[in-house]
């Protein structure tokens, strides 16, 4: 969520729905078991019914590969099928969408992505990833034009897609949105 729906020169993006946060117990290491989140978002193993924090790293390896290429790395037409290709992690790097992204971010993403939560990044190795401490420092204030148009051009926007078009419009000039709303 941005903090203002006004442009302004430093635009501040708030993490926002933690309605179905909940404690992990690092130290007891329960499992929980509840299957729920947002479809797109959700790690293998909540489908599957036992999972721990590290299917937290996975939503963000979905959010890395939504912000980068303008779409989810899983999509599919019913929700079961959507499920079995997160299951199966099936998933790639289109070469015409990636070709100018650093190849850190895929390294990122993979490892963020890893079907097998105990092979994935953990939380402290993700904010340690080169890729991340080569960009995190600075404000990446372009958004590619493809991945904007990616966007708009969709029939019908799914939420993750209005979500990612609100926080995309927030790095953006006045006359790049301008461009969006004329596609409206």
């Amino acid at each position: 969520m941005v903090e203002t729906k006004y442009m302004t020169a430093d635009p501040l993006i708030k993490v926002i729905d933690f309605g179905l946060a909940k404690y992990f117990d690092t130290i007891q290491r329960s499992k929980m078991s509840s299957i729920l989140g947002t479809p797109y978002y959700i790690a293998p193993e909540v489908i599957q019914g036992s999972y721990d924090q590290s299917c937290d790293v996975w939503s963000i390896g979905v959010i890395a590969y939504c912000l980068l290429a303008g779409y989810p790395p899983f999509n599919a037409d019913t929700e079961k099928k959507l499920f079995d290709k997160i299951i199966s992690c099936d998933f790639m790097f289109h070469p015409e969408d990636w070709k100018n992204i650093d190849p850190l971010a895929k390294e990122f993403i993979y490892g963020a992505l890893d079907p097998v939560s105990k092979n994935r990044m953990t939380p402290v190795e993700a904010l340690n990833h080169p890729w991340i401490k080569k960009y995190a420092p600075n404000n990446i204030k372009q958004v590619e034009s493809r991945v904007i148009q990616s966007l708009i051009s969709c029939p019908g926007f799914n939420s993750l897609q209005r979500h990612i078009l609100h926080i995309l419009t927030s790095l953006l000039n006045v006359d790049e949105i301008r461009h969006i709303r004329n596609a409206f």
